[in-house]
């Protein structure tokens, strides 16, 4: 038996691989092989219980088995799986500090890196150990995979052991433009261990910087080739892409809110100078659309989303976490040199053009739960109690538009499908969920399981094989999801993350009364596509709460309230419950944890009912829609000077009742608002201008803003124009009314 750790770490390579198994002996000839690879790697004896191997470079990121020899290549055994783990942008094992902390790398520049090798590595190191540190150009090859050149540039040789240095650049990395940084360990010629930062960019002389910019805009495509219909629209406010963001949006490494990184949302700042707003946090789409692309969605201080400037999110040709390389290429690099590096502005609008920036919607997922004993609350907001025993559906996604009215579960043909299984507590008809299984319907899927064993441990499972997270690794990455652990060492708390657009959080509850024991709370989250399609126990996700729950038949059965056993005042304490209030005014949280205490006599999993109904609530507070702008009204307009603008920038919120109100944030000099009708006139000048208007929602205060940027250029001046290529960026007139005095106008998307 034949095993090794770590499970996941850089495709960058140089991983030292520990491997156990038999008794190696001085003379065992240790060979890996990793499927990413043509060669098989030698292993270095550490003693007899112990050998090492270096993880190879990898084109791509993702799992790979690993098979082991000890008889120098002539067999091999199956070991289990290696995940490549995707690629950063800057910092990763190795942390990289510039003194203007922007990540980018200069000729002679200063920087100072850090790094640890963990103990266990350490211990493998002999005596006299020596570190280089090593510089290595990487680029893109013809199938879009990542490829590194032979030989690197040495920064450093032959270092005593330590922990972090300060170095200067050599001039040699000028003919660079994309590469990354090594830590070595060896002794004498001998590698034992090597850790990397992410990818890095060199920065390009400011008069290079707009032609290289140039050379990438003329070999794109116009976006709406590839950010089709399909690709998420970015939620309006920062609260609704977190209460959505369990199925469709994650934050971005790079900028959230809480980040101790002193360069957090460097890529996402105003430009000096301008009157721009600065992105505080991102998020960035789980799912990608059928050509790879992502959505980024950016906020500002007050939870608005951006759409104007270098501060907005855009689309982006490739999906940053699905495909981390062609992103850093595709849409990183050419960012970086048309916009932070040239100090042309054209540059930087151009780039823009061919990355827009995506307008916010309000078409979001909804969350479905369970908890408790359990209870539900569907996708659409009904709550109920089920205390089946047995095994259940609690999630499926159907294919076709909705189930049909004839539904029998065995011949559907679906996208997702999730069950859970549940047991009674004791000798009461009490039951709790004590496990999970999900799968997509995507050839070369595996089940993914979380269960109670009944010796009381948690078990996580990916088709036959048992997964472990080991210390301070909380991603697991597989083809179609991502594993994460959300509350570090405790595995207690996971989320199961699939692209389709579902992500189920599952947290491990322990019980105390009428025995102790450990129970599932799972919420899923469900992307806004899947509308009309899904069944089980969550319900069909149609919008409608009163027919959610359906016998097999499909006849709707009424809700009810969960039934209350007796009046107890400490419970009523302990739930947060007026000690004079009627059963039918309590919210499904205080439902939950009353019923929850009174049937087990345990008051701590009444309140972790209490706590988990709560979050639930908030969440579809926060999923309140603010008002809504009229979805024909530009991001971006190109006028020519004289040019006289008539444009309804009105807006409704989904409430009939509810009055919206409009409030001029900021407007063209010698432009005039209606903040009654939405009414603005403008008559343009030559330039780059703006116009910023807010609507409020009094009854819910709830916030919603729209900019249009308005690039205007005198006939035959081409400076002050958004890029374009011709006649194929014209649209078409739809629900605002250009007047023209004696001109043409072109209007670009």
């Amino acid at each position: 038996m034949i095993s090794f750790r770590p499970r996941i770490s850089s495709q960058l390579g140089t991983t030292a691989l520990n491997i156990y198994g038999p008794c190696f002996k001085n003379e065992t000839k240790v060979k890996c092989h990793f499927d990413s690879s043509l060669q098989n790697i030698d292993g270095i004896i550490i003693d007899e219980f112990r050998a090492i191997c270096l993880t190879p470079f990898a084109s791509v990121h993702g799992p790979v088995s690993v098979e082991v020899s000890i008889d120098n290549g002539e067999t091999f055994i199956s070991a289990g799986t290696f995940t490549f783990a995707p690629l950063q942008y800057g910092s990763d094992e190795v942390i990289i500090e510039t003194e203007d902390g922007d990540n980018l790398l200069s000729v002679e520049q200063c920087i100072k890196l850090k790094w640890h090798f963990s103990e266990m590595v350490r211990n493998t190191f002999p005596n006299d150990t020596k570190i280089d540190i090593e510089l290595w150009k990487v680029s893109l090859n013809h199938q879009s995979q990542l490829q590194k050149d032979n030989t690197p540039i040495m920064l450093v040789q032959n270092l005593n052991l330590t922990k972090s240095i300060r170095i200067q650049l050599p001039s040699s990395i000028s003919a660079l433009s994309t590469c990354f940084i090594r830590v070595v360990a060896h002794f004498n010629a001998q590698i034992y261990a090597g850790l990397n930062t992410g990818l890095l960019i060199v920065r390009s002389h400011p008069s290079l910087a707009p032609e290289l910019c140039q050379t990438w805009a003329v070999q794109q495509p116009e976006p709406s080739v590839w950010n089709n219909d399909s690709l998420l629209s970015c939620p309006m406010t920062r609260w609704q892409a977190i209460a959505a963001g369990r199925c469709c949006y994650q934050p971005d490494r790079q900028c959230y809110k809480g980040s101790t990184n002193q360069n957090n949302c460097w890529l996402h700042q105003a430009r000096p100078g301008r009157d721009e707003p600065s992105a505080v946090e991102c998020y960035v789409s789980i799912t990608s659309n059928s050509h790879g692309a992502g959505a980024e969605c950016c906020y500002d201080n007050n939870g608005t989303i951006i759409t104007r400037g270098t501060g907005a999110g855009t689309d982006n040709r490739y999906q940053q976490t699905k495909f981390p390389v062609q992103h850093f290429f595709h849409d990183t690099v050419p960012y970086l040199q048309c916009c932070m590096m040239s100090t042309y502005t054209e540059a930087c609008n151009k780039y823009m053009y061919y990355r827009p920036p995506r307008r916010g919607s309000n078409t979001m997922g909804s969350n479905g739960q369970m908890w408790g004993d359990p209870h539900f609350g569907t996708l659409d907001g009904t709550s109920y109690i089920f205390n089946g025993y047995g095994e259940y559906t609690y999630l499926a996604i159907n294919n076709n538009t909705s189930p049909s009215n004839a539904f029998n579960a065995s011949n559907q043909t679906y996208i997702f499908m999730s069950q859970i299984r549940t047991i009674p507590i004791s000798f009461s008809n009490v039951t709790v969920t004590k496990g999970f299984a999900a799968r997509s319907n995507n050839i070369g899927n595996q089940s993914v399981s979380i269960t109670i064993s009944r010796r009381e441990h948690l078990v996580l499972r990916r088709g036959n094989e048992i997964l472990e997270f080991e210390d301070n690794i909380n991603t697991l990455f597989f083809p179609e999801m991502t594993i994460s652990r959300l509350d570090g060492n405790n595995n207690s708390h996971f989320s199961l993350s699939w692209t389709i657009g579902v992500t189920i959080e599952i947290n491990v509850i322990k019980m105390m009364s009428p025995s102790q024991q450990l129970v599932l709370n799972i919420v899923a989250s469900v992307a806004g596509i899947f509308r009309g399609k899904t069944y089980g126990l969550l319900g069909t996700y149609d919008g409608i709460e009163n027919n959610d729950l359906r016998k097999k038949n499909r006849e709707f059965v009424p809700s009810f309230i969960d039934p209350i056993k007796n009046n107890n005042s400490l419970i009523r304490s302990n739930c947060k419950i007026n000690a004079t209030s009627s059963p039918s005014s309590w919210n499904p949280a205080q439902r939950a944890c009353y019923y929850d205490s009174s049937m087990t006599n345990d008051i701590k999993f009444g309140q972790a009912s209490l706590m988990t109904g709560n979050e639930l609530l908030s969440i579809r507070m926060h999923q309140r829609n603010p008002p809504s702008f009229r979805s024909s009204l530009p991001l971006t307009m190109s006028l020519t000077h004289g040019a006289h603008v008539y444009l309804n920038v009105s807006a409704t919120s989904e409430y009939p009742s509810h009055v919206v109100k409009l409030f001029e944030l900021h407007r063209p000099e010698h432009a005039t608002f209606n903040y009654n009708t939405g009414i603005f006139q403008w008559t343009a000048i030559k330039g780059e201008h703006y116009l910023s208007v807010e609507a409020l929602d009094e009854t819910y205060n709830l916030k919603s803003k729209h900019d249009i940027t308005f690039y205007v250029k005198v006939i035959d001046d081409g400076i002050t124009a958004a890029p374009g290529k011709g006649s194929n960026n014209q649209v078409n007139e739809v629900n605002f009314i250009i007047l023209i005095i004696g001109l043409n106008v072109i209007f670009y998307r």
